[in-house]
């Protein structure tokens, strides 16, 4: 059994995320790809993807966090249908499995940087 190392405190959400990988910022609009977010701490994501990708890739993910809305410089709730608070933000990939039985892949990334 493997070790958990994390450092922060993991929140089990099912919210919807797109990423594109960061190969060329010109083109990454055009590159996003639509994917069920797992789990989220401060220090990094899960998800679960339709595409694999390897360790040390790179992305760009917006996160949309329905019921949250931005109030000057907090994050406060709301009703679902209000508002979304989105997240914009860099992750490197530090492990990629593939679903058993599922066309899918579990997606694990380390937070590098906010952005947007």
């Amino acid at each position: 059994m493997e070790q958990d190392l994390r450092q922060s405190l993991r929140i089990n959400k099912d919210y919807s995320i797109t990423y594109a990988p960061l190969v060329n910022l010109q083109d990454v609009d055009k590159n996003f790809a639509e994917a069920r977010l797992c789990n989220i701490s401060a220090g990094g994501i899960a998800f679960e993807a339709g595409e694999g990708c390897k360790k040390g890739d790179q992305f760009l993910l917006k996160i949309s966090f329905k019921g949250w809305k931005k109030d000057g410089t907090k994050i406060v709730p709301c009703d679902k249908n209000e508002s979304c608070f989105f997240l914009n933000a860099i992750a490197e990939i530090v492990r990629v499995r593939k679903i058993r039985n599922k066309r899918m892949f579990r997606i694990a990334g380390k937070f590098m940087g906010r952005c947007g």
